[in-house]
């Protein structure tokens, strides 16, 4: 066989050992089935951080049993592997009122990071490498007699833990309550609407991080407002200048060019101010928020088909009492949140 045959030969085993999620189907069932996956609770929506595959020094994938996935979420290690790193992931997020599936492969998730962050990490590495990453969105009711049990289930348990404890079988180790019922619903019922209320602690971010520098000495519009008058009130509305950006990582470059930006410019922007760090704040339950009526099938359908619409990046900058404040949102995929130093 000529070598040309044989390297063909070689890269196709190659391409067939690697993760598939339509050929992994059942066995990804199989391990819903056995709660072997690493879950975190978001009000109505479960995140999934599933491990298949490592990869060891020598470059050889193994496919990781149900046992040796169950050791890495709870210990963080394959006791029985050596020099070896995760490789293939599956990153899921569950919609518990409406029943919709949404799941992406990738190949750069950690169990550092939360089920919701490296949900949305994959999503964001899908839009850069569109095509090469395996996505797949699905109703419940559509699936599988089989699978839709499975899954009607796993929502029966999730929902009965939100408040009720489980402490049989790892349930508890495994899948986490988000803090949302902590962080204002119950002290503050009838008060305030629950998508206003964060459904997580909020994170510091210390400044700088890396980016893409943008020129924000060329935004004149901007620079102006910076300059310009400071108000005695943050009012994101009336006295702030706003920008709308197609992806996250154009707003957060711009975001972080102009932080960098004011505390370069104190002197000719009239300031006094170093900003050293800012917060973000998630809001995952404002995801979506659509008109309802009195047909929820029609409603439903109309979320799952028009996901876009809840889609946003944007930035508003205000000054308040010779300070520049700032609020940038980010809604997609079902994630929402938004940074700002006030």
């Amino acid at each position: 066989m000529a070598l040309i045959d044989d390297l063909t030969k070689h890269i196709q085993e190659r391409k067939d050992s690697v993760f598939n999620l339509k050929i992994w189907w059942d066995e990804i069932v199989n391990r819903f089935e056995e709660i072997c996956f690493l879950g975190e609770i978001d009000n109505d929506v479960l995140y999934v951080t599933m491990l298949h595959q490592v990869v060891t020094c020598d470059g050889q994938l193994i496919n990781v049993s149900i046992d040796e996935a169950n050791e890495f979420y709870i210990y963080g290690n394959i006791r029985k592997l050596v020099d070896w790193r995760p490789f293939a992931w599956t990153f899921w997020r569950i919609n518990l009122e409406t029943g919709y599936i949404s799941v992406s492969t990738s190949f750069n998730g950690s169990k550092l990071k939360s089920p919701k962050d490296n949900y949305g990490l994959s999503y964001e590495q899908v839009k850069l490498f569109e095509g090469q990453q395996l996505t797949f969105e699905a109703d419940i009711e559509n699936l599988s007699f089989r699978d839709k049990r499975v899954f009607e289930k796993l929502i029966d348990i999730i929902n009965y833990s939100k408040q009720n404890e489980i402490d049989f079988a790892d349930f508890d180790k495994k899948v986490h309550q988000n803090m949302v019922e902590y962080f204002g619903i119950i002290n503050n019922k009838g008060f305030l609407e629950d998508e206003h209320v964060n459904t997580g602690r909020p994170e510091l971010i210390k400044l700088p991080q890396n980016h893409t520098p943008v020129r924000i000495d060329l935004d004149v519009p901007m620079v102006n407002k910076l300059k310009g008058m400071s108000f005695n009130e943050i009012d994101y509305k009336n006295n702030a200048e706003f920008r709308e950006f197609n992806n996250t990582k154009e707003l957060t470059d711009y975001m972080y060019s102009l932080l960098d930006f004011i505390n370069k410019n104190n002197l000719p922007l009239n300031l006094s101010q170093q900003i050293t760090e800012i917060s973000k704040h998630w809001e995952s339950n404002k995801w979506p928020m659509p008109k309802m009526t009195e047909d929820k099938e029609k409603d439903k359908e109309d979320v799952l088909e028009n996901r876009t619409i809840y889609t946003k990046y944007e930035i508003v900058v205000t000054k308040f009492l010779n300070k520049v404040f700032f609020r940038a949102d980010v809604w997609e995929y079902g994630l929402c949140y938004y940074y700002t130093n006030q």
